[in-house]
């Protein structure tokens, strides 16, 4: 939360909340993906959705994109180059080609 927060406390009881193992064990039937190792290992839940062993190497050897600042225009760009490729607006090299010079445009380079 950032520092100008008014809502810290909130903020806290939310994640607690959602971290609890009990929640994010009931959130899986519900298309949930849970994120505590006790969920991902429980022999039950990978019995029934044996991908979860995956999601558990990557939190445990991923590497994580790092902060960029340019993330929201990155995304939208991208998002919508995204989906004009997916509608056949245009062809997937011309809309990756317009992604990848709007992309450089935003950074600079």
């Amino acid at each position: 939360m950032p520092e100008s927060g008014t809502q810290k406390k909130l903020a806290v009881n939310l994640l607690s909340y959602l971290m609890d193992k009990d929640v994010q064990l009931a959130s899986i039937d519900g298309g949930g993906v849970p994120c505590r190792y006790s969920c991902l290992k429980n022999e039950a839940v990978l019995e029934k959705f044996p991908q979860y062993e995956a999601v558990c190497v990557a939190l445990e050897e991923g590497v994580y994109r790092p902060i960029i600042e340019y993330w929201p225009s990155f995304y939208t760009i991208l998002g919508e180059h995204m989906r004009q490729i997916i509608n056949g607006d245009v062809s997937v090299d011309k809309g990756l080609a317009d992604a990848q010079k709007e992309l450089e445009g935003l950074v600079g380079d």
